[in-house]
């Protein structure tokens, strides 16, 4: 259906209803990749600030642990497995499993 506008210029409504779909869907199209991106960027770098704290963890049960075992060792003079061994093994687990995703 064509009718003229006020101006008395004459326009397609399909063609007005297309071009505006066209127009949104390009809207559309730039807001989800800006999203896309942002989101990419801040998963990555929760990531590597869980990480970060994975190892700061590990490093800190490992040191808990060689001194656990040394004290062990002067008291017992055995070698035993200590509750900060078994956690330092579980979260470098945890740590190897998320360095693989």
């Amino acid at each position: 259906m064509i009718d003229p506008d006020e101006s008395g210029v004459k326009f397609d409504h399909s063609r007005v209803r297309q071009c505006t779909e066209e127009i949104q869907n390009l809207v559309l199209s730039i807001l989800n990749k800006a999203i896309a991106e942002k989101l990419t960027t801040t998963i990555l770098n929760l990531r590597e600030a869980y990480l970060g704290t994975l190892q700061r963890c590990l490093g800190s049960l490992e040191k808990t642990y060689q001194q656990d075992y040394e004290d062990s060792i002067h008291t017992t003079g055995q070698e035993s497995e200590s509750e900060t061994q078994r956690a330092s093994e579980a979260l470098k687990q945890v740590s190897d499993v998320f360095l693989a995703i």
